[in-house]
């Protein structure tokens, strides 16, 4: 579309102008026989003053080399046809430009410079509490251990179950699981195993509100849920509910290290932050 180009050429024309491209003196007769020793025979050669090596214009952070526009020409010639250096060399020049402007879009754009600084934030704050919080607190068993037993009455189990939850690939199968699990609830993982991959099995205790929303007092030993089909892919679950507990016990340290760590991260965070507070005092006016 014409226009498209009409708006190419206007933003070429801005780039110009924003770079502050500053052209070098050469010989420009000198520079197209070497092109054409370049292109046409890949052969580098220099005359006189001029190298591949030498400055054909820069920008504040970049020089642009006799090597760069050789590779230019050479990437842009059309066999059979005639070329016209000088107007190649101003594409080159816009080309270079460009690819300056976008390489250095924060020296240009407000906006961008700004979201750039945020990345660069963002990324710094995510290193530093890795390595001050979150792997410090994973890596550091000693310190989860001490934590919990500092802290262990926190860590307590409401009224929960154990319970084996099944995820079958569909609805059939876990009806089959459900009528295998009335008849010898006790041979679960046999089922599990016998199923070729289409019944998988997680046993472990869990608080009640994981599990059901149903009223807790009439669940019992022995419960089967009712199955439970996803729509999206067809397949089902469902639980069944070994022993019941209705009154808060402690929970163990290996039940509570999800607990522990989070509250161990936030204990080194909040540590860490009191630190920088002493190292790097902020008055407020």
């Amino acid at each position: 579309d014409p226009r498209n180009k009409v708006a190419s050429k206007s933003f070429e024309k801005k780039v110009l102008q924003k770079v502050a491209i500053k052209k070098s003196p050469y010989d420009a007769s000198a520079l197209w026989k070497m092109t054409d020793s370049f292109v046409y025979k890949n052969k580098q050669i220099s005359i006189g003053a001029l190298k591949s090596t030498s400055t054909l214009f820069s920008f504040p952070k970049k020089k642009v080399t006799v090597r760069n526009w050789l590779e230019y020409a050479q990437a842009n010639v059309v066999e059979g046809k005639a070329v016209n250096y000088p107007a190649q060399m101003q594409q080159f020049v816009i080309t270079s430009s460009v690819l300056y402007y976008r390489e250095h879009l924060e020296d240009y754009n407000a906006d961008f410079r700004a979201q750039l600084q945020e990345f660069a934030d963002g990324n710094l704050l995510f290193e530093v509490m890795e390595k001050r919080v979150w792997n410090k607190a994973a890596m550091d068993t000693a310190g989860l251990r001490n934590f919990y037993e500092k802290h262990k009455s926190q860590y307590q189990w409401g009224p929960s179950v154990n319970a084996i939850i099944f995820n079958a690939s569909d609805k059939k199968s876990a009806e089959d699981a459900q009528r295998s699990l009335q008849q010898n609830p006790a041979g679960w993982r046999l089922l599990m195993e016998s199923s070729g991959g289409r019944i998988m099995g997680d046993s472990g205790r869990f608080d009640m509100a994981q599990i059901t929303d149903k009223d807790t007092d009439k669940l019992n030993s022995g419960y089967m849920s009712s199955i439970v089909e996803n729509e999206t892919d067809k397949s089902a679950s469902f639980y069944y509910i070994v022993n019941v507990y209705t009154k808060p016990s402690p929970r163990n340290y290996d039940e509570s290290r999800g607990m522990v760590m989070n509250d161990y991260q936030m204990e080194l965070e909040e540590k860490w932050i009191a630190d920088l507070k002493k190292k790097y005092p902020v008055k407020v006016n």
